[in-house]
């Protein structure tokens, strides 16, 4: 959403992979700029500095700098870019209406100044905060001129032609909060197939779901679930807890209550995880508050209705606008209803001596628990110092003396000796590869190459690749930052293993510490 100023000092820092980098240029670049005291190029270094630290409240204040130093300046970028900067930062702080106000004055500056660039840019996001702020007429007005706009031009270029995509996206969308199903169709099925035409399969999907929720909303619901489910797998992790939540809607109506629990579940795990909030969340938690209530479950009714109180404040709290909600239960009744649960459920552990045995063997296990897990954290930390203090090889035991024990040829061995040496240096381990593969590469058979690396690392063949791989992640993740960055997964992906598990299980058998404990500790120092 970031509408980023080029320029020779903000193209190094974003290519720079170290942080300390990217500030020294930041620093530096700013440093020159007040000491020529060019205004612009102070603007442009504040916004370097938002960009860089990428905190929201930080951002918004720099976003404010900017503003400040440029207004009056006869520029073409600015002030408006400072506009768009604090709209920005005020969008992901979860202020909507601040958020609006300052894209409208970025975007009314820009029009003035003829920056047509940057007018467009910024276009989608008004109509984003117009569709929050309930102006959903005001935001399918911006959509539908840029539709307009983009169709003679789509052609010129991919970027064009995927902007011309998430207009009519995002039409449809609209059409949807405005009830006008008809036209929301219309858009649905013109998008799907200009997607067909550019051969573009996310947005393909995107509209064959909108057009899902659109079946829905007319009431033709087999249709419905039949969009739902070809696009499913291949929606983003958003639209996946609100495609779940239809088909919850669905199972419901065809009073399929497992279906629908299993299917809210699912909605309401992935908005948990996502922390994502949105009004269908309320009625979610609604309906499992009620099913926990017909099967006398206390604790999770306990659970469902601080998650409906913390929803309603959420909601309030980020002004997320004008929403039209059906409160079944309103906050006195959730209250009343919360301290009628948390009492019944103190009744319930007064059930005597049994009980207070009960519960002091659980706290004395609890507390062995904590022992275990702060002696396993002194011995994981002694491990990890010992990985990072001392060279990787520090995981093996001795290798034993080499012995030939008359069973391979001292020429074969030879062979196999100098074969192994260069598949080890060349990192020629991080591929996939079998015995049998490896003894063809280097010319031998598979039983020799098993018997050699047996009598020089006691390991047999996969141990003795998977020691090579965490030998060489350990030395890389010490020193590559980018790295570190990326998920268990992609690591393992990155060094051969085919799967995370697999991975993590070697690491630790070669370590004795998890890589997420590993990584952790390296990114905190």
């Amino acid at each position: 959403m970031l509408t980023f100023i080029r320029c020779e000092w903000l193209t190094l820092s974003v290519l720079s992979n170290s942080i300390s980098r990217r500030e020294f240029i930041a620093n530096t670049y700013l440093k020159k700029s007040k000491g020529e005291n060019d205004t612009i190029n102070i603007a442009r270094g504040y916004y370097l500095f938002s960009i860089l630290y990428n905190q929201p409240g930080i951002g918004k204040k720099y976003a404010d700098s900017i503003i400040q130093i440029t207004k009056g300046i006869n520029h073409s970028s600015f002030p408006a870019s400072g506009y768009f900067l604090k709209g920005y930062w005020c969008y992901e702080l979860s202020e909507y209406q601040e958020a609006l106000h300052n894209y409208l004055i970025g975007d009314s500056i820009a029009k003035s100044k003829g920056n047509v660039i940057q007018y467009i840019e910024n276009r989608k996001m008004i109509a984003l905060l117009k569709n929050r702020a309930g102006d959903h007429l005001g935001a399918l007005e911006i959509y539908l001129k840029e539709i307009d706009s983009l169709s003679s031009i789509k052609n010129n270029n991919p970027l064009n032609y995927s902007d011309y995509l998430n207009r009519l996206y995002n039409a449809s969308l609209t059409y949807m909060h405005l009830k006008n199903l008809d036209s929301a169709k219309v858009y649905a099925k013109r998008g799907l197939n200009e997607s067909l035409i550019v051969k573009d399969s996310l947005m393909y999907f995107d509209f064959v779901y909108n057009l899902g929720i659109v079946e829905y909303l007319q009431g033709n619901e087999n249709i419905a679930l039949t969009n739902i489910n070809r696009a499913l797998p291949h929606l983003d992790a958003h639209s996946q807890a609100m495609a779940n939540y239809y088909k919850g809607q669905i199972a419901l109506h065809n009073e399929d209550n497992k279906e629908a629990f299993h299917f809210f579940r699912i909605t309401d795990s992935i908005s948990e995880k996502l922390n994502y909030t949105f009004p269908e969340l309320r009625f979610i938690y609604e309906y499992t508050i009620e099913h926990y209530e017909k099967s006398f479950d206390l604790e999770n009714q306990l659970i469902y209705i601080n998650k409906l109180l913390k929803l309603d404040s959420t909601l309030t709290h980020s002004k997320d606008l004008q929403l039209e909600i059906v409160k079944k239960y309103d906050r006195p009744i959730l209250l009343h209803k919360k301290e009628s649960i948390i009492s019944s459920l103190e009744d319930k552990n007064k059930l005597g001596n049994l009980i207070i045995l009960l519960f002091g063997l659980l706290i004395a296990g609890l507390i062995f628990l904590v022992y275990k897990y702060r002696m396993n954290q002194k011995i994981f930390l002694k491990k990890f110092n010992a990985l990072v203090l001392e060279d990787s090889q520090a995981i093996h035991s001795e290798k034993p003396e080499t012995q030939q024990l008359e069973v391979i040829p001292v020429e074969i061995y030879n062979n196999i000796a100098s074969g192994l040496k260069k598949f080890e240096t060349e990192h020629e381990f991080l591929k996939s590869i079998t015995l049998i593969e490896l003894a063809k590469k280097l010319d031998t058979n598979s039983t020799y190459l098993s018997k050699y690396i047996n009598i020089n690392t006691n390991d047999n063949f996969s141990q003795y690749i998977n020691k090579l791989r965490i030998q060489y992640v350990i030395e890389r993740l010490k020193s590559d930052s980018l790295l570190r960055s990326y998920t268990i997964k992609a690591i393992a992906e990155e060094i051969g293993f085919g799967t995370a598990q697999s991975f993590t299980k070697a690491f630790f058998h070669e370590t004795g510490i998890y890589p997420s404990y590993f990584l952790r500790k390296l990114n905190n120092n």
